[in-house]
């Protein structure tokens, strides 16, 4: 999943609500604010998600004992799992760990963005990958070869230019700006039925080879 976090990183879904069992080893040092004794003021504590048996292997911890080691308040071994997995997981030193995809990403200095779930009208790569098949459909020629030969070009900047890519960033952001104005879905798919009348992906190819400048690939 691209929403997957690493293997070690703070995660509640896994959970088990005693210690031990299957649930996975969590490595990475959790972190809670508790009151200084003292002065009153918040102290950042950190949190070892795992304790040593007698032989020295790690025994992961259980969402009820981490939540009694915080001290959250209204614990009790009444609560079932998911509660305590939900209570973890908004808890902040847990809700700030991001997917493992996009902490690649941004270590290389870039930036990812998540696009809305079910919502390919609001992605212009779902666009862009429609085009692609449209012509591979298009010049296919029935066969293997000629659909090699059509798909890179397909994905070429010959093909794939600036402009293009602009005009669905473009068709794109209507969506995106229809949603941010209306609550009503219907309301939305209402104001732009035009727009996806002249958008259609699934156009029928004639399945002709048309020659493209690119070498086949074998």
């Amino acid at each position: 999943s691209h929403v997957a976090r690493r293997n070690g990183a703070l995660s509640s879904k896994q959970m088990n609500k005693s210690d031990g069992g299957a649930q996975p080893v969590i490595t990475q040092m959790g972190w809670f604010h508790r009151p200084d004794p003292v002065s009153g003021i918040p102290v950042s504590v950190q949190q070892q998600m795992w304790y040593p048996d007698p032989n020295g292997a790690p025994i992961a911890k259980g969402a009820l004992t981490i939540c009694r080691e915080r001290g959250l308040a209204g614990i009790d071994t009444c609560m079932k799992r998911d509660e305590l997995r939900s209570l973890l997981g908004n808890q902040p030193d847990f809700a700030s760990v991001k997917p493992e995809l996009q902490e690649a990403v941004e270590e290389r200095g870039h930036i990812l963005l998540f696009g809305p779930k079910c919502h390919p009208e609001c992605m212009p790569i779902e666009m862009c990958w429609a085009h692609v098949k449209q012509y591979c459909r298009q010049h296919c020629g029935n066969s293997i070869v000629a659909l090699r030969k059509s798909l890179q070009y397909a994905l070429s900047v010959q093909h794939l230019s600036v402009k293009l890519h602009t005009a669905f960033s473009d068709h794109c952001w209507k969506w995106i700006e229809a949603y941010s104005k209306e609550s009503n879905g219907l309301a939305v798919y209402e104001a732009l039925e035009a727009l996806k009348k002249t958008h259609r992906h699934h156009r029928k190819g004639n399945n002709k080879e048309v020659p493209v400048p690119v070498q086949v690939i074998q």
